[in-house]
């Protein structure tokens, strides 16, 4: 067994991700000069000898295997601090934990199909992965620019096994069969299968996934066998890719990619309303995508091209003959009446036409189908409306009259669709006359949900509307066609546009509402994105994030503060890094009280916060269990609690820890005085506490006394105490 020195060959730089079992840093080859990815492994002195033989045996596997779902081990080997290390080419990517339950089913099964290759050319070679979960599922852009699965966490399974298969928890080795019941758990976490528990346990496919299999009953069934507690009632693993080319209607060939077949070109992409498919042999895989945005496609356009609802059919209205000049109120009347008349066709028309079907899901389950409303529920709504029109409460009349949806007016019989047109031609022609107050109050106090209302009266009056609102009706329309354009852009996810116009809407009407909170929301949004690129240390693209809320709010509270914190993150990351990665030294040497004041008053970077808040509890646990025990202390071999006549008292302690003492307090009282702390001269080495009291303090008489020691941990030892303390009397005078 040959133990290494990491440092000799290469130069360690900071830290990619930290965890119980393993660290992995990027780092520098000083032979060859290329950047790599070094996995430094945490061992257990527990069975080292074993786990670290077949750790040398399965590297020397894994060095000479080259396969696409597996990355690249370049070196490896056991360390002088009882641990293993492996190196392996640098990737970048991301991992698929924060697509569980997102992704299309098509792409989930490609990337599952992809790490199933992996395992089962493991296999080939007599190796177990052993650690197979979501967050080892990494994928890459290829040379082809298609995202690509590899699968990390090899080597750590041999040391601590991180999969959830029961006979590793009871402490078996990891095998085949313990990969294929931590795959069936991977692939239920990533495409959103519900799992019941128990030694066999039931999988619920989600709606989407059940229409996309072909035989979803099998599907379901191959799921659930692999997740059995009894390693010998689980498939082997080439079974599992059998019935999962069966799943997709494959059942020509028992492989997904043989080793030898290289990835398909990908297909390029005509329009963004195109639907892309994917070269991936076992399903359609994601489009090619840009360096840098590894899966973006598939979590953003791909699923709002399957969410997307279809368009309403277009409706053809006959153009009308021009009518005669009338009076604006015979107008008014008009145009009440024709909507009123509309409102009655589309009743009868929402009666007859069958109800639209409901958008497919492509969430992890799929939403149930609300039932339809009862009629007498709505004409509930409609009554209430009418009876608040009969209270001079229009406008509360109005909202119910306008939350009555399509499918609540179908549900109503022939004669409340008349009487709902009545209604509605009755709101309209009392919101015509309170139009001009309607305008005034909403431009004075910004209130775009009045102005809405308003802007809506007032198109439907069109050339009738008095020439002495045209001004603000014109302002108002502004202001409203401005937040329907904030509204389309946060639809859209473009949360830096929503700032930018409501910046703009509120030079046109400072103080102006914003009813559906529409610029916090953005604003939330663009500081939740920046604090995920800051926990990747991508500290000045979290800057460029707030950049357009530090140019459109600057008011925004807490965004100073945020901006100030990164970039002091920044500065701070190299050294909390080096500190982090000095730690594991100060545990060997059993000193995890001077790391603990090196991390004292440290605030972690948002990138670095959890590796070192983990750092910090290991080490406070180890120092519980060096210092359970308070400090010991005893008064020295040759010294005693008494003195003669006018001679100077030496007295000298003995206090001993477990750990490590921090301090020893004398406390004394002369005759007559009060208790305040004597000096000690220290002898640390020695472990001794010695106090010299003169005649002048002692006074011939007796002196009351006690002794505390604190040791790290803040555990406190006595020798007496403040109630009852230990008493220094002189020769030959009477003792108490």
């Amino acid at each position: 067994m040959e133990f290494r020195e990491l440092t000799e060959r290469y130069d360690l730089a900071r830290i990619l991700h930290s965890g119980r079992s393993a660290t992995v840093m990027r780092a520098t080859d000083k032979r060859t000069g290329k950047e790599v990815a070094v996995k430094m492994i945490q061992a257990s002195p527990a069975g080292f000898e074993e786990a670290a033989a077949r750790f040398e045996a399965s590297a020397a596997a894994l060095a000479v295997l080259r396969h696409p779902s597996l990355p690249t081990v370049l070196d490896s080997g056991l360390t002088q601090d009882g641990g293993a290390f492996l190196v392996f080419e640098l990737l970048e990517g991301r991992t698929l934990d924060s697509l569980a339950g997102k992704l299309p089913p098509e792409s989930g099964m490609a990337f599952l199909g992809q790490a199933l290759d992996g395992l089962e050319a493991l296999a080939a070679r007599g190796l177990a992965h052993g650690n197979v979960s979501l967050d080892n599922l990494f994928a890459v852009a290829g040379a082809d620019r298609v995202p690509h699965v590899k699968l990390l966490g090899l080597g750590s399974g041999i040391f601590r096994h991180g999969a959830a298969a029961p006979e590793l928890a009871q402490g078996g080795v990891p095998t085949a069969r313990s990969d294929v019941f931590s795959f069936g758990l991977t692939a239920c976490h990533l495409l959103g299968c519900g799992v019941a528990p128990g030694d066999s346990p039931a999988v619920q496919l989600p709606f989407a996934l059940a229409l996309e299999v072909e035989n979803d009953a099998a599907f379901r069934e191959i799921l659930e066998r692999m997740l059995r507690r009894d390693p010998a009632e689980r498939p082997a693993l080439r079974e599992v890719r059998a019935a999962f080319r069966q799943a997709l209607g494959q059942q020509d060939a028992v492989a997904l990619i043989p080793p030898a077949m290289p990835v398909a070109p990908p297909v390029p992409v005509a329009s963004p309303a195109t639907t892309v498919p994917v070269p991936v042999p076992v399903a359609p895989a994601p489009a090619p995508i840009p360096e840098g945005e590894v899966l973006q496609e598939i979590n953003d356009e791909v699923l709002d091209a399957l969410t997307a609802p279809p368009p309403p059919p277009p409706v053809e209205v006959a153009a009308a003959p021009p009518p005669p000049a009338r009076s604006n109120r015979a107008v008014l009347f008009g145009a009440i009446a024709a909507a009123v008349v509309v409102a009655v066709l589309g009743g009868i028309w929402g009666l007859r036409r069958p109800p639209e079907p409901a958008p497919v899901s492509a969430g992890p389950t799929a939403p149930p189908i609300p039932p339809p409303p009862s009629p007498q529920a709505v004409m509930a709504k409609l009554e209430e409306a009418r009876m608040l029109v009969a209270q001079g409460e229009d406008r509360r009349a109005e909202e119910i009259v306008q939350a009555l949806s399509s499918v609540d007016q179908s549900a109503l019989p022939p004669a409340a669709c008349t009487r709902l047109a009545e209604l509605e031609g009755l709101l309209a022609l009392l919101a015509a006359d309170r139009l001009p107050s309607d305008l005034a109050r909403g431009l004075k106090e910004g209130d775009l949900g009045l102005l809405r209302s308003a802007v809506a009266t007032g198109s439907g009056l069109g050339a009738d509307l008095p020439a002495g609102l045209q001004a603000d009706f014109e302002r108002a329309r502004k202001l409203v066609e401005l937040h329907r354009l904030i509204e389309a852009d946060a639809a859209e996810g473009r949360h830096a546009a929503v700032l930018e116009r409501f910046a703009e809407l509120e030079a046109l009407a400072p103080g102006v509402s914003d009813p559906l909170e529409l610029r916090a929301k953005a604003a939330q949004a663009l500081e939740t994105e920046a604090e995920a690129l800051a926990a990747q240390a991508r500290y000045d693209e979290a800057l460029a994030k707030l950049a357009p809320l530090e140019a459109a709010w600057k008011g925004r509270e807490g965004l100073t503060a945020r901006a100030a914190a990164y970039r002091k993150s920044k500065g701070d990351e190299p050294k909390q890094a080096a500190l982090l990665a000095s730690i594991p030294a100060w545990e060997r040497r059993k000193k995890p009280h001077e790391a603990l004041d090196l991390l004292r008053g440290v605030e972690p970077t948002p990138h670095l916060r959890a590796q070192i808040e983990e750092a910090r509890k290991r080490l406070e646990g180890q120092l519980a269990q060096l210092d359970k025990a308070p400090p010991e202390i005893t008064l020295r071999d040759g010294y005693f609690l008494e003195y003669s006549r006018g001679a100077v008292v030496e007295l000298s302690f003995r206090v001993s820890d477990d750990y490590e003492v921090r301090s020893v307090k004398l406390m004394a009282r002369p005759p007559g005085g009060k208790m305040r702390e004597y000096p000690l001269e220290v002898s640390r080495t020695a472990g001794y506490y010695t106090a010299e009291m003169p005649s002048s303090f002692h006074q011939n008489g007796t002196v009351e006394l006690y002794v505390v020691a604190t040791d790290i941990s803040g555990n406190e030892g006595r020798f007496g105490s403040a109630d009852k303390p230990m008493k220094l009397t002189r020769i030959g005078s009477n003792r108490l």
